[in-house]
């Protein structure tokens, strides 16, 4: 079987959630004997391919209707979520951020990069207007083969948001268990501190890293940050609140995350919404005490094991972590982690629906 998997144009270049899943599917399915290749090209000739495997729901319209146009059988993982009460949060107050928001649907999903450039522009671009928007999201989802949700949440807004009758398989995110055996030497030794509070993602306000920042004012425990910044007024204002025992760090690779995990106590991410959130898999596997949002898919993944926290209650997210931080650390959410979400029983999962949809396809 010959798959191509393709996804948003600057999926590398801006690195995130998606990319770690496409890259390990691919990975694990190739041990399954498929062969996977990858090209973010929306005209693309798909010549050869059983199968086309888009990724991320928001950024593929070209992708899907080539495939489309040149009959070929299509899986989706839509990797979507509601971004309606986290536009309601970011804009609230001002009369501009309020024509706005009359202006977008909740669920317009180039909406953070969308909501910045009419702020600063002051006026909506050709080509970004809330039908446009809309109906090609609706168009990739209707005509995508075969869903592949990493949740039931997941499925469920979908079809509440678009009310379309698709078919579908839940492929779970997942992690890789080496995330499991990490040692934490390699990071105390390089910065100096150890049963931190960690919080590894793009500094933005979707993750919400401010808020957690305002919330755990006065609390002596060093908190460490990963990642890049993609919103520089955001990650200067999240500076400008730190204090000295906050740590930033970008340019971290995943595979060099595996210290810094075994070295943190606790990680929190109080994010406007996960589905789940790879890195808060990553944690939990590596043995951290998890702090999580509400919001998204995280209660699906996590159950009882987990502390939850509304990203909008400073105090919630407090307390949150405050119970995490005074808990001793438990092996428990490792274990089942490692039983539940590997990327070897993804893969397995994906093949699967992927025979469904090809015979699918063959019996018209």
């Amino acid at each position: 079987m010959r798959i191509l998997f393709q996804s948003r144009e600057d999926l590398f270049r801006s690195p995130g959630g998606d990319t770690i899943q496409l890259l390990k599917t691919k990975e694990y399915l190739e041990k399954l004997g498929l062969t996977i290749d990858i090209s973010l090209n929306a005209e693309e000739s798909l010549q050869g391919y059983d199968l086309i495997h888009l990724f991320n729901n928001s950024r593929v319209y070209q992708h899907l209707k080539n495939a489309k146009e040149r009959g070929k059988v299509v899986a989706l993982s839509p990797i979507y979520w509601d971004v309606g009460e986290m536009n309601k949060e970011r804009f609230a107050g001002s009369t501009v951020r309020r024509w706005v928001k009359g202006l977008l649907s909740r669920n317009n999903f180039f909406s953070a990069k969308l909501y910045a450039y009419l702020l600063r522009k002051g006026k909506i671009s050709e080509g970004y207007r809330e039908a446009d928007l809309i109906e090609k999201q609706r168009y990739v989802l209707k005509n995508a083969d075969l869903l592949l949700p990493n949740s039931t949440a997941e499925m469920d807004l979908i079809r509440k948001n678009f009310l379309l009758p698709v078919s579908y398989r839940i492929i779970p995110n997942a992690v890789d268990p080496i995330f499991r055996d990490a040692k934490p030497d390699h990071f105390i030794s390089s910065y100096r501190v150890r049963d931190f509070i960690l919080c590894v993602g793009r500094i933005e306000f979707r993750k919400n890293q401010l808020r957690l920042l305002q919330a755990l004012r006065g609390i002596s425990t060093p908190i460490v940050f990963i990642g890049h910044h993609s919103d520089r007024s955001y990650y200067n204002r999240c500076r400008s609140v730190a204090g000295e025992k906050r740590l930033f760090l970008e340019g971290v690779q995943q595979r060099d995350l595996l210290p810094v995990y075994a070295a943190a106590r606790v990680y929190a991410q109080p994010s406007w919404f996960e589905t789940p959130g790879l890195s808060c898999l990553e944690a939990a596997a590596a043995g951290c005490s998890l702090v999580v949002t509400s919001r998204g898919s995280t209660r699906e993944y996590f159950g009882e094991y987990a502390w939850y926290c509304d990203p909008g209650d400073p105090d919630s997210i407090r307390e949150a972590v405050l119970g995490a931080l005074n808990k001793p650390k438990d092996k428990g959410l490792s274990d089942y982690i490692l039983q539940n979400y590997t990327w070897e029983s993804a893969a397995k999962k994906t093949l699967s629906a992927y025979e469904l949809c090809l015979d699918k396809a063959r019996k018209g």
